[in-house]
């Protein structure tokens, strides 16, 4: 979780397009938004630039929490662990 001004990307429900070159990859038409209180980061490997370098496509602690509860109503989609690298 991150608590600064920093911009990122707000990319829930918005198009996007997979690289030709890199199936792995994809372009995505999202937002840049900033100073909406405390977002949150996906990662594997947290360093301090994690919270500080680059746009990241993210969402506010309360944007994740209502995502979650949909998704538990909806019971689409099974629960996976996941593992809080900066509690």
């Amino acid at each position: 979780m991150c608590s600064n001004n920093r911009p990122w990307a707000w990319c829930l429900d918005k198009p996007c397009t997979i690289d030709k070159n890199n199936p792995e990859a994809a372009h995505c038409a999202c937002d840049v938004v900033k100073d909406l209180g405390a977002y949150v980061i996906v990662t594997s490997n947290y360093t301090p630039q994690t919270c500080t370098t680059g746009v990241i496509s993210s969402a506010t602690v309360q944007q994740i929490d209502q995502a979650t509860e949909s998704l538990k109503q909806a019971k689409v989609l099974p629960p996976f662990p996941i593992q809080v690298l900066n509690k």
